[in-house]
């Protein structure tokens, strides 16, 4: 594994914190995407939805119907004004449309986390304009409390498509500039799973995942091209190939997306 950003800590549990399902335009169910997690390793997922808590709900429901040991964090993918912000641990959904700042203290108002997700990234994602904005202000409830330094989904979509920019490396050097200023919250990276991808870029942390986000304490890891691979072989596994990667084959798949020969 690849650390990218955060505190160097003796990580003890991992966490994918942007993960998509059926419940809006991912190929798992909420019950697929727990169960994968779990047999992964994984100690938490996020199942973070477009517009919606419910799946994420749902997910709860089956871990705790299962006897399953994950820990499923309750959140949604949500459209501002400005560009999309993940909210976590949320007791339900988000109004979509409304400016940014409205969305951050909407989601702080229900006790949730807030997180800039796949900065810079084209037209979904917020500014760094924008995102200095909200490190400048100081309303109540104005603030990240997360950033992702690594997209994993956003890394996919740049080596399918050569005109599309990975900027994660952005988001990277952004964060370090800017990682004094708390407003910016914690470094987290997350797969942003829609396909059977869950898991290919975590954040580490110790006890609490909530108290580690609102302390910083997180290690945001990407995991190296061979892991992915293994990763992608486990789905196949557990959901059969043709589901996983349609008509593509393992070779093309091996060179192209994860440069193993």
């Amino acid at each position: 594994m690849k650390e990218v950003l955060g505190r160097p800590i003796d990580t003890t549990h991992f966490a994918d914190l942007h993960v998509h399902t059926t419940g809006s335009d991912g190929k798992m169910t909420p019950e697929q995407a727990v169960e994968f997690a779990q047999s992964i390793g994984l100690s938490a997922i996020a199942i973070a939805d477009h517009h919606t808590t419910k799946p994420a709900l749902a997910a709860h429901e089956h871990v705790q119907r299962e006897g399953l040991e994950i820990q499923v964090i309750v959140g949604t993918e949500v459209r501002t004004k400005d560009g999309h912000v993940v909210g976590l641990f949320l007791k339900g959904p988000i109004e979509r449309n409304i400016t940014l700042e409205q969305t951050l203290c909407a989601i702080h108002e229900q006790g949730g986390l807030t997180i800039a997700p796949h900065p810079f990234f084209r037209v979904s994602s917020l500014t760094d304009e924008r995102i200095i904005d909200i490190m400048k202000s100081r309303a109540e409830g104005v603030y990240f409390d997360g950033f992702e330094v690594c997209n994993a989904g956003v890394q996919y979509q740049s080596l399918r498509n050569d005109r599309i920019q990975d900027t994660n490396i952005a988001a990277q050097f952004f964060y370090s500039h800017y990682r004094q200023n708390r407003s910016i919250g914690a470094a987290i990276a997350s797969s942003d799973g829609h396909r059977y991808t869950c898991g290919s870029a975590i954040t580490g942390y110790n006890g609490d995942l909530k108290t580690a986000i609102l302390q910083q304490r997180t290690l945001a890891v990407q995991l190296e091209p061979h892991e992915q691979w293994e990763l992608l072989l486990k789905a196949i596994e557990l959901f059969g190939e043709q589901r996983v990667i349609g008509n593509l084959s393992l070779a093309e798949l091996k060179e192209k997306f994860f440069g193993i020969r």
